[in-house]
């Protein structure tokens, strides 16, 4: 079966295809000896979407407060879809009072969120429609104020196109 932005595209088509044999006669059998020329062309509208399975808090221990950072214990999976052949950014944002700067790996080199948004581009994993599946692992640096406790989840990230 085809991925659903191309079912559409496909119907199309091939409605496009019986409506042309019924008006132009194809197989009939007294049909003259005729021709009939018809193009199609079809657009394929870019799509990406991303899907994020993250904790929605943390929570801060006192040797975690000592030591000055956090190591999130469960990865967060990240799935983007799409059909960009450019490839995609992901944008990291940070947040909160209680964290300084956010180390990310997973992503082929760790990237630091600071006190600005980060940035990581990634190229397309492949043609057509795709799917890539990311395991992002997260270090949280603490702020000289954060206190033990459970805090919101500290970072942003989003889907922006290429």
């Amino acid at each position: 079966m085809l991925a659903s932005p191309f079912r559409g595209a496909f119907m199309a088509l091939l409605n496009l295809t019986w409506l042309a044999a019924v008006l132009f006669g194809c197989g009939s059998a007294h049909a003259e000896n005729a021709q009939a020329l018809l193009h199609v062309s079809a657009v394929v509208a870019r799509h990406a979407d991303v899907s994020i399975a993250q904790p929605a808090s943390i929570t801060v221990t006192a040797a975690d407060v000592a030591r000055g950072y956090l190591d999130l214990p469960v990865p967060v999976r990240v799935v983007v879809r799409g059909n960009m052949a450019e490839g995609y950014c992901l944008l990291f944002e940070r947040s909160g009072n209680e964290v300084g700067e956010v180390q990310v790996l997973g992503l082929g080199r760790p990237l630091v969120v600071g006190a600005d948004e980060a940035m990581s581009e990634r190229p397309a994993p492949g043609r057509g429609f795709w799917r890539e599946q990311l395991s992002l692992q997260f270090r949280i640096a603490l702020a000289p104020q954060a206190v033990p406790g459970e805090h919101a989840w500290p970072v942003r990230i989003s889907l922006m196109p290429r």
